[in-house]
């Protein structure tokens, strides 16, 4: 396996278009106490004298100093160019979950996450100027009916369709908002959707005013079905194709029996096991084939879908009083070196540990650089910062988050050392991502280089010492 190598983009605000992670209080011209905490522009101050109505963060405020990085900004502190500084494990956290839409970015061919505390890891991205709307203009945009009734947005791309701990058969499904139909007249229907976890498939044609349904079931991955109830009406004309991506594309024709103002349509994962998905990528209906949005009109088109459970490696050893009392092992790293994301996509990041705090202490994404092949040999070790003092009679341990040295050992070929030396250089004094083996996950380190030592055995073959300290 090649050494890869991420130098991350810079993200700030300006690259934030939503999340839901809130700001702390902004400062404001008044008279602040000992220990009180403002925010200005991106990152924190807290007062350290009795009192104070200086503004913090100019050359002259010294009765404040500088806490770190927001909370919504942590995750992105990263230590770039000559002279900067970072709070050492600045951590993002939220409960439940913590969601980020980001624009402005390069090309992205890999993505890295530290200090996680979650379960469940989705990164999605949308290209700008694409053919598909997720939602057609009848209607304009969905719900969300996985556990409560939650608006989306016209367009996704949206995250899979998980079936709740309230959710059955026929209440976890992404619908559209409502719209009228009249009796008799043809609504026609497309979906977009992949696999997931669930292997099976309902589309819903729902009449609100009557309380009653017309359903499609399906499984994957050969993607067969059929019509389970026409309970609101009939639903035929069914075609299956294969579209970009991957994707699964349904059309077919929905003919009410009834007249109503609050037609519905909608598709979900066809089962009642909590935690099971699929993808909705979109759904539209309208009264006209002339109407498609799907087909090229829209604004974004899906791109990249990723969902990445965290596993759990505690030590349960078939015992029900270690299952309910041990603590969850999870991962604390995550790491996708192929990713294939256009500059100037649009990308959704949501982290998911669903009953309790979300955490992330580094988001690090950029295009990776691949050199020849880590070779055994390399080495992991623990540096720790931790400090033991010792007074009299009285020994105190004081402890800090620990560091890590990492030795990686490899071997370039086909006169690659040129380029390799130009990354290192670059790197000099600049925090980055290195990865040695997927299966030797002990070598994926975010840090900065401590030494780099080369030496050429025989022409256009170079051996590599690299050692990297985590921050």
């Amino acid at each position: 396996m090649t050494l890869r190598i991420i130098e991350p983009f810079a993200i700030t605000q300006a690259n934030i278009d939503a999340t839901n992670v809130t700001l702390e209080t902004a400062w404001t011209a008044g008279t602040y106490t000992l220990g009180q905490v403002r925010r200005v522009g991106e990152r924190l101050f807290e007062v350290s004298a009795a009192s104070t109505t200086q503004e913090p963060g100019l050359p002259a405020s010294t009765q404040w100093f500088d806490a770190g990085p927001a909370n919504r900004y942590a995750a992105f502190d990263l230590q770039f160019g000559a002279d900067q500084f970072r709070v050492i494990d600045t951590v993002t956290t939220r409960a439940d979950s913590i969601t980020y839409t980001l624009s402005g970015l390069p090309r992205l061919s890999a993505m890295a996450l530290f200090g996680l505390a979650c379960t469940q890891i989705d990164i999605a991205s949308e290209i700008p100027g694409g053919p598909l709307r997720l939602h057609g203009d009848f209607p304009t945009a969905g719900i969300d009916q996985s556990t409560s009734s939650t608006a989306m947005d016209a367009e996704g791309p949206f995250r899979p369709m998980v079936v709740g701990a309230t959710a059955s058969v026929t209440s976890a499904d992404r619908r559209s908002n409502a719209f009228s139909v009249a009796s008799g007249v043809p609504v026609f229907c497309r979906a977009r959707i992949r696999a997931g976890s669930s292997g099976k498939y309902r589309i819903a044609c729902i009449n609100g005013s009557a309380a009653t349904t017309s359903f499609y079931d399906g499984t994957f991955p050969n993607f067969s079905g059929v019509a389970t109830s026409s309970a609101a009406g009939t639903l035929t004309d069914f075609i299956r194709t294969t579209v970009e991506n991957g994707d699964t594309e349904i059309t077919f024709t929905w003919t009410p029996n009834a007249t109503t103002a609050l037609a519905r349509v909608g598709i979900g994962p066809f089962t009642s096991v909590i935690g099971e998905t699929i993808i909705a990528v979109g759904m539209q209906a309208t009264d006209a084939f002339a109407d498609w949005i799907l087909g090229g009109t829209g604004t974004r088109r899906a791109g990249t879908y990723i969902t990445h459970l965290l596993p759990d490696a505690t030590q349960y050893e078939s015992s029900f009083w270690r299952w309910f009392f041990l603590p969850q092992s999870l991962d604390r790293t995550y790491a996708n070196f192929d990713i294939n994301i256009p500059a100037g996509a649009v990308v959704d990041l949501t982290l998911t540990n669903t009953g309790s705090t979300v955490a992330v202490s580094t988001i690090a994404m950029g295009a990776a650089g691949q050199f020849g092949v880590v070779e055994v040999g390399s080495t992991r070790g623990l540096r720790s910062r931790s400090v033991k003092k010792t007074e009299g009679t009285l020994t105190s341990l004081n402890r800090r988050t620990p560091a890590s040295r990492v030795g990686y050992r490899v071997h370039l070929d086909n006169y690659t050392a040129s380029p390799f030396w130009r990354i290192i250089d670059d790197l000099d004094g600049v925090a980055a991502v290195f990865a040695g083996p997927d299966d030797n996950e002990e070598f994926l380190a975010y840090g900065f280089v401590t030494s780099c030592q080369t030496v050429s055995n025989v022409h256009g073959i170079t051996k590599v010492q690299l050692e990297v300290e985590t921050l």
